[in-house]
């Protein structure tokens, strides 16, 4: 039952948890513990330091790392989204890329949001981290 609404909370949040569970041999629970890794990348707070400092290399390098975090853990939204700011900022186009901080900001949050809910940090899948 746990494992269902853990899925069943991580879809909601745009995580596709068939393709994460793939990466960990069916394992859900060797999925959440990684997963829950999120929780310490700080590549979101470093791409917004870049693009509030109008910084497009750092911001090209935040978003082109937060774009891989994204896609190894199958954060599916935030993985499409990271992924077009990158190339708007490959192209130097800072002004299109913060457009999409606000869809990006939305997506971390509800990932975030996810990461405090007692059912991701339940001890079947390893416990509160400390």
């Amino acid at each position: 039952m746990i494992y269902e609404e853990v899925q069943d909370l991580m879809t909601e949040a745009g995580v596709d948890v068939k393709e994460g569970m793939g990466r960990f041999v069916g394992k859900l629970d060797l999925f959440v513990k990684i997963f829950r890794k999120y929780d310490d990348d700080n590549n979101m707070d470093l791409l917004r330091d870049a693009m509030e400092a109008g910084n497009v290399d750092a911001a090209f390098s935040a978003a082109h790392t937060l774009k891989g975090v994204c896609g190894n853990l199958s954060m599916k939204r935030m993985f499409d989204i990271a992924s077009e700011m990158t190339e708007f900022l490959r192209e130097k186009d800072m002004d299109s890329a913060r457009q999409m901080m606000p869809k990006l900001e939305e997506e971390h949050q509800k990932i975030k949001t996810l990461l405090k809910n007692d059912k991701i940090n339940n001890e079947v899948f390893g416990g509160k981290k400390s």
